[in-house]
């Protein structure tokens, strides 16, 4: 009983280390990873759902210059997308699913598809090297299109991020599903 005690206090007194930081913490933090990378730079997260649940809008990542021909499967690459409607270029952070010798074949955590093509070099920018989440005050949304979380990568940690994906979605996405 007293070991449960002692264990009980200890995290009381150690819950304000284990809090989340605030948004000006989270970026103190990046930014003093950054200084052991140069060319390094930060990148926040649009709520997109895409990379749900490893990247979401709470988090700051830092973009590490990892030359494209030491990308490997399961990184997190930050690379140039054509959007086909506005036809202008955009930023995507999505996983590397495999590489290939023609380019990265890349997919979102929470996509059940890999994205169209092949990224080349010419479109690749650097992978994610930290991420560092805050506390945010207002409700989170829900991401723009919910689905079925999957891990791309079964039974496997993932390289950037430690820990293993859920495999079934939270119980809020499940309902909206129905």
């Amino acid at each position: 009983m007293r070991s449960l005690l002692s264990i009980f206090f200890g995290l009381v007194l150690a819950s304000p280390l284990l809090a989340f930081p605030t948004q000006e913490q989270a970026i103190a933090r990046a930014t003093a990873y950054m200084a052991t990378y140069p060319g390094s730079h930060l990148a926040s997260i649009l709520p997109t759902g895409s990379m749900f649940p490893t990247l979401d809008w709470d988090c700051i990542v830092v973009i590490v210059p990892v030359p494209y021909e030491q990308v490997k499967a399961k990184d997190i690459a930050l690379i140039l997308r054509l959007n086909d409607e506005t036809k202008v270029l955009e930023q995507v952070l999505h996983r590397v699913r495999y590489v290939y010798s023609s380019g990265l074949l890349m997919q979102g955590d929470n996509a059940l598809n890999p994205d169209p093509g092949v990224v080349t070099k010419d479109y690749y920018r650097g992978v994610v090297g930290f991420v560092a989440y805050f506390k945010v005050d207002a409700p989170k949304p829900l991401p723009a299109v919910p689905q079925k979380l999957r891990n791309p990568f079964p039974g496997q940690p993932h390289r950037s991020t430690e820990f293993t994906l859920l495999k079934e979605p939270p119980a809020q996405l499940a309902a909206m599903k129905k």
